[in-house]
């Protein structure tokens, strides 16, 4: 089960992995449920409790506890999400309650007196099922107090009335010591349940601090290596990506570009129609020429109006002339920011590896100087590096 943090808050995420908890101590429980209903049957059989009705009795329990299997099945199957947690964990209970009240009720199968043992046995079998509820469910209290009360009640109003009806003291010290029992035990569970429920929600507290932190880690990570205008590479990440190129290409023996561009015209933009919209129209730029490029290849912003770009894997120059000539007519093409129309233009510096350099300082180099001949030529053009 997966849990979006961001729209699940931490009570309810510690709700729900208490549920969990819950449905992964239950699974398979019906084995123990099961024990226990032969144990009953033996004593119930023993002091002499009608066939029939007893017949009746375990094949009602069978039927429950195969509905309560099935459900897990069902809830395994679907899995278990903040929307329907509380249904399931509330049929789940139900189950669970229809089980324990037909194990509460078994000792009115017995005959009226002369059952003592039988109680006693009956009594010290529930109460040490209940007893293993409370301590093995304690993430969910809800369950533990209504299996107690369906199932040890129902006795102990039983005790209570053969002590009434045959003034049995051997009844009142039963119908005592199941009281006694049932606010020992629950007063014990609510302790572990506290216990329990703080751990899960320091847990979920942990969580949401480590899930904090890789967030932020990954936005520092991510001031570290793009460029906060346009989204683009930044200088560092970009010459990361160039020495990986280098050692690539030095093992495969491949060829590639880098791009040095520079942009015409663009501090008049700035003078005359300010910063924010000169900020506009550097990522407008930047979109451009991202579309020019490949997934593969990388576009990187290294000054305020200076790109490179990594062109992976080119064939020859011609094929990085071809792409320095699209980035260069999409420069031209006019902008649209904010009903302004604005026309610029580009330079571009191509250098190819090997033939330009072999290291990062020696292809920009390269390229940077190529860019600049193409300014002094005029600019708008492209010029390819010089070997």
């Amino acid at each position: 089960m997966n849990i979006d943090s961001n729209t699940v808050s931490l009570e309810e995420r510690v709700r729900l992995e208490r549920i969990r908890i819950f449905f992964g101590l239950a699974r398979g429980n019906m084995g123990g449920i099961l024990f226990g209903t032969v144990l009953i049957g033996i004593v119930l059989n023993f002091g002499g409790a009608n066939f029939n009705a007893l017949a009746t009795w375990v094949g009602l329990i069978i039927v429950s506890s195969g509905a309560v299997m099935l459900y897990e099945r069902r809830v395994q199957s679907a899995g278990i999400s903040a929307h329907n947690c509380e249904k399931q964990l509330q049929m789940r209970i139900a189950l669970g309650a229809c089980v324990a009240l037909l194990w509460g009720v078994a000792g009115y199968l017995l005959p009226g007196t002369g059952t003592q043992v039988h109680d006693t046995f009956i009594f010290i079998i529930l109460s040490t099922m209940v007893t293993v509820g409370a301590l093995g469910y304690a993430a969910m209290p809800s369950y533990y107090l209504i299996i107690n009360v369906v199932s040890l009640v129902p006795l102990s109003v039983k005790f209570a009335y053969q002590f009434a009806a045959y003034s049995d003291r051997y009844y009142l010290l039963l119908a005592v010591m199941s009281l006694t029992w049932q606010i020992f035990v629950m007063k014990k569970a609510r302790r572990v349940s506290a216990t329990v429920i703080d751990a899960i929600a320091l847990n979920e507290h942990l969580k949401n601090e480590i899930e904090e932190h890789k967030r932020t880690k990954a936005e520092l990570q991510k001031m570290a290596q793009q460029d906060p205008l346009t989204g683009l590479a930044n200088r560092t990440l970009f010459s990361d990506r160039l020495n990986q190129t280098i050692a690539s290409a030095l093992r495969s023996g491949t060829y590639f570009a880098q791009l040095y561009i520079d942009l015409d015209r663009f501090k008049p933009v700035n003078d005359q129609f300010g910063h924010a919209v000169g900020d506009l129209l550097l990522k407008a730029a930047a979109t451009r020429m991202l579309g020019c490029v490949r997934d593969s290849d990388t576009v990187a912003r290294v000054g305020g109006d200076e790109f490179v770009v990594l062109l992976r894997e080119v064939d020859h120059s011609s094929s990085a002339l071809q792409v320095a000539e699209k980035i260069r007519v999409a420069m031209s093409d006019p902008f649209q920011i904010q009903g302004q129309t604005i026309e610029i233009g580009c330079c571009v510096g191509v250098a190819v590896y090997p033939a330009h350099g072999r290291n990062e300082i020696e292809l920009s180099a390269h390229a940077d100087a190529a860019m600049y001949r193409a300014k002094q030529d005029g600019g708008n053009a492209i010029r390819l590096a010089e070997p």
